[in-house]
């Protein structure tokens, strides 16, 4: 329960910096307007692809932690840029928790 209330608390104040993102945009650069982005996917994994697929994308943003630690590292115009990585089932799929296939009455 604990952690449930602490993974609330974190996901709301990621959502928070991300719509205050949207209230500043326009005061950055054009470039960075540009380059910012928000994107929605769905399909359809295993669980065994979720994991993959988390891990690949875990593996990308990793390549650039050692600029967080140490300054020497960021390249001129860098600025601190925030990536909210949320995968998750959609509990109203066509399918059970179990992988059933769910049955209406």
């Amino acid at each position: 329960m604990a952690a449930t209330a602490l993974e609330e608390l974190m996901v709301g104040r990621w959502l928070e910096r991300f719509q205050g993102w949207g209230r500043v945009r326009g005061s950055f650069p054009a470039d960075w307007q540009q380059a910012a982005a928000s994107n929605q996917y769905f399909a359809y994994l295993t669980a065994a692809e979720l994991t993959g697929l988390v891990e690949e994308v875990n593996e990308i943003l990793s390549r650039y932690r050692e600029r967080t630690l140490d300054e020497s590292l960021r390249p001129a115009g860098a600025l601190p840029v925030e990536t909210m990585l949320f995968s998750y089932p959609v509990a109203a799929g066509p399918l059970g928790p179990d992988g059933a296939k769910r049955t209406t009455r």
